[in-house]
């Protein structure tokens, strides 16, 4: 919540305002706070077949770096088991020392690389603002293979985004993933949604349902969260 409060207030500053879907391109693989994988670009430019990697064994491997605070690594340890228990233990967070595993590291702002790849080293930087539950788990359902929930390929049957609120310089955040498979219905309180106001250049709404309505900030993990990922690890 603090990530994306310093965010807004960033944004509000000497801000240029306004970006058309159309125009919207992806420079490179750091995308607000997502690593993009090749295989993501790709699904990103529309390519269908095109697949995020999973985790093997449906086993999300994780380390902490050594500069990782201590206060913070329980806390982590915490949200993610009771991340498995939403998952109804469809995926494992098991941390590891060997092997192929996503390192959580300290640093600015909050961030993780979307899905497994055993070509490069995948992190997870969590600042201390960012220990807390909706954060983290926000973070590590990026790893697990998921973009934003306003990115979707039917984003626009579901919302209105308001392109001229937009910071210039924020414009990529509000690409669609074209390629992106979907097997839940539009979650407007989902996890992995940012609010009404994310991105803003002049402190109007960016995102609206088609109806007018705001989105709010969530900090829970929806039903329909558990399902994406139950669905795309293929847990019953």
């Amino acid at each position: 919540v603090i990530c994306f409060l310093l965010i807004t207030l960033f944004s509000l500053c000497y801000a240029q305002c306004g970006c058309t879907q159309k125009g919207i391109k992806i420079a490179d693989f750091n995308v607000g706070d997502m690593v993009l994988s090749p295989v993501e670009i790709l699904k990103i430019n529309g390519y269908k077949a095109a697949d995020g990697e999973k985790w093997p064994k449906n086993e999300l491997r994780y380390t902490f770096d050594p500069s990782f605070p201590d206060k913070n690594k329980n806390p982590v340890r915490d949200f993610l088991k009771a991340y498995e228990k939403e998952l109804g233990n469809c995926i494992k967070f098991k941390e590891e020392k060997s092997g192929v595993f996503a390192t959580v590291v300290t640093g600015g702002g909050c961030s993780a690389n979307v899905g497994y790849n055993s070509r490069y080293p995948l992190k997870v930087t969590l600042a201390d603002p960012c220990v807390n539950k909706r954060n983290v788990k926000h973070e590590f359902t990026h790893s697990l293979g998921f973009q934003h929930e306003h990115t979707r390929p039917d984003r626009d049957n579901n919302l209105n985004i308001q392109f001229n609120n937009v910071k210039k310089n924020l414009c990529a955040n509000f690409y669609l993933c074209e390629g992106c498979k979907t097997t839940t219905p539009y979650d407007f309180d989902s996890i992995m949604q940012y609010p009404s106001e994310a991105f803003t250049c002049n402190g109007k709404e960016t995102i609206l349902r088609k109806n007018g309505g705001k989105i709010a900030f969530n900090m829970e993990v929806t039903k329909l969260d558990a399902k994406k990922v139950r669905d795309y690890y293929g847990c019953a």
